[in-house]
């Protein structure tokens, strides 16, 4: 009886996981550049109400790339260079100045709207425009994890156990976020080993240090900083690992 309740549990759990996947889509294209070589890019599919964002990093000479795990809705598409200075302009971006062929007749800068739907991968973005003028285009969003439903200030919660769960729900998400970005380096440093056993020895000592940490946090704090604590360090470690890229090795 345990283990037909257990898996039943087990059952529930993936139907649910996969029905929250099945949300969300992606978006996939190439990326133009004014030079021979291509900088490392951080590429953002942003909301056309600008209230949210989602990103992904692309290493040096890189041209393809891919945004996943995005809601569904419209999307504008901007890619910023990691290193400031390494582009004719802050920012660059899929545009109608593109889809009309970057032909000098063409004035039109505005960004396209990218649909994304539940399930599905938009394609055929090229994100070229890095014509226009400063200022054209959204600045880079903060670096940050992407944002979520659990991402409200939890402090405005109207119980302790309400914040808690606010707390707990916001901890998992930038934790799914650091546990993306992670293995992402760890595949992307596959060329640089002593990079990526570096990464690997400071991820652990990092999550040895943030569970010491938010223990102490418990023991000498108000109630519910343990999951506060948790969901703190998680956000920003999760944040750092974003801007993290190839380049940036030098062993």
């Amino acid at each position: 009886m345990t283990r037909l309740i257990v898996t039943s549990l087990l059952l529930m759990t993936v139907a649910a996981t996969a029905a929250a996947q099945g949300q969300r889509g992606s978006i996939s294209g190439v990326v133009g550049f004014p030079s021979e070589e291509i900088p490392a890019l951080r590429i953002y599919a942003i909301a056309v109400d600008g209230k949210a964002h989602f990103s992904a990093t692309s290493a040096r000479k890189q041209s393809r790339f891919s945004i996943k795990d995005v809601p569904a809705g419209q999307y504008f598409v901007v890619a910023y260079p990691v290193a400031k200075g390494e582009a004719p302009v802050e920012a660059g971006g899929w545009t109608r100045f593109v889809q009309c062929g970057m032909n000098a007749n063409c004035k039109d800068h505005a960004l396209v709207p990218v649909t994304v739907t539940a399930g599905q991968v938009a394609t055929g973005v090229n994100v070229a425009d890095w014509y226009a003028q400063a200022g054209t285009f959204p600045p880079e969003p903060a670096q940050k994890p992407k944002p979520s439903a659990a991402s409200a200030d939890c402090a405005s919660m109207k119980s302790q156990l309400e914040e808690d769960a606010c707390n707990l729900k916001a901890h998992e998400a930038a934790d799914k976020v650091l546990n993306r970005e992670y293995q992402r380096l760890i595949v992307d440093l596959a060329k640089a080993p002593t990079c990526r056993n570096q990464l690997r020895d400071a991820q652990r000592a990092w999550i040895r240090f943030r569970d010491e940490h938010c223990r102490y946090e418990a023991g000498t704090g108000p109630k519910g900083r343990m999951t506060q604590c948790l969901r703190e360090l998680t956000e920003l470690r999760a944040g750092y690992l974003q801007r993290q890229t190839p380049d940036l090795c030098n062993p």
